[in-house]
């Protein structure tokens, strides 16, 4: 993607929350994308801590915490928001560049 094509993005989500009917697109759109991030990926990711010299056992407990649980829930939530904020302002201009 071309910096011209980013800015026109980033004008494009300086708009986003002006149109009802959009902001509903979007919540779905953003809903969907958090059903699609397979928890068990992220949680994957941090056996990358074992080689950091952390204890398997430490590292369940942790994981296995209400506090782990809500901290990953938050970052796959904002993970995804701005992919779709990307993702709908990328579908805007494509649909702008073919009209």
């Amino acid at each position: 993607m071309n910096l011209q094509q980013q800015s026109a993005l980033k004008k494009i989500m300086t708009e986003f929350g002006r149109n009802f009917a959009e902001s509903e697109v979007m919540h779905q759109r953003h809903t969907e994308m958090i059903n699609a991030v397979n928890l068990s990926d992220v949680e994957r990711a941090m056996d990358s801590l074992l080689r950091c010299g952390v204890r398997q056992e430490v590292l369940t407990a942790a994981m296995e915490s209400a506090e782990f649980e809500e901290v990953v829930g938050a970052f796959v939530s904002e993970m995804t928001r701005i992919v779709c904020n990307w993702d709908t302002a990328d579908q805007i201009w494509l649909q702008r560049a073919v009209a």
